[in-house]
């Protein structure tokens, strides 16, 4: 246990059920007194409960820089309060994948006919002497064809998780964004910045609105189920890691 707390950066947060605020209880300095050996700190210096003991604790490795202590606060929902802390971490890359694609509706139908027919296929089919072949003449001759007439094109997307707050709204208000920059980059003219601007912002309010209406949701929704509720802040801050 000592060699895996020397490497990378801990927390260890949770509800220890430990009166750490009584220094006369035996498992509360027997807490501590493990805590100082393996070079751990705990950050809590205030009642997490409603019976004003101190249970849920922050505990991170000494002189850290990766966590900072905000403050304890009243949860209307549970007889344990809530600690907030701040976290110092580099947000990951996104993942991407690679997507082939083909501007089919851009074809010129006419002219895709006229390629069809230059490029002799029944001749061609009728040289082969196996039904394989056929096919694979057949199969050729569309593809250099469609090729010709519609390259396929290679694209890096990021993805992204799927957001149940992210509305047909918010999908809608987004596109008019990207089309306003879009203006504006062309145009310069003050009057699209603005607009740009009004829109741009718009966005950011129903992103804050959205996720704070679905998670407040989410949280009377399983609201005197802590098992339900633990599962649910894990998700939270796992969405918001990535």
């Amino acid at each position: 246990m000592e060699k895996s707390l020397c490497n990378g950066n801990l927390i260890f947060i949770g509800d220890f059920n430990i009166h750490v605020e009584n220094e006369n209880d035996s498992q509360a300095k027997w807490l501590m007194e493990l805590f100082d050996s393996l070079n751990l700190e705990q950050h809590i210096r205030e009642p997490t409960h409603d019976g004003g003991h101190t249970l849920d604790l922050l505990v991170t490795q000494k002189n850290n820089s990766f966590v900072k202590f905000d403050k304890v606060e009243e949860c209307h929902f549970s007889d344990h309060k809530s600690i907030h802390f701040i976290i110092s971490a580099k947000k990951p890359k996104p993942s991407r994948k690679t997507l082939k694609y083909r501007k089919t509706k851009n074809i010129d139908i006419e002219a895709f006919k006229r390629s069809i027919v230059e490029a002799e296929v029944s001749k061609k089919i009728k040289a082969c002497a196996s039904v394989n072949e056929k096919i694979n003449v057949l199969s050729n001759t569309i593809s250099n064809v469609l090729e010709a007439h519609a390259p396929q094109k290679v694209k890096s997307i990021v993805i992204r998780q799927n957001c149940k707050w992210y509305t047909d709204g918010f999908r809608k208000t987004k596109r008019e964004r990207r089309k306003a920059e879009r203006r504006w980059k062309k145009s310069r003219l003050e009057i699209d910045r603005q607009l740009y601007v009004t829109i741009k912002n718009k966005v950011n309010d129903m992103i804050k609105s959205g996720k704070r209406k679905y998670f407040k949701d989410k949280l009377f929704e399983v609201k005197g189920n802590c098992k339900e509720l633990h599962k649910l802040v894990t998700r939270v801050y796992l969405s918001q890691s990535v």
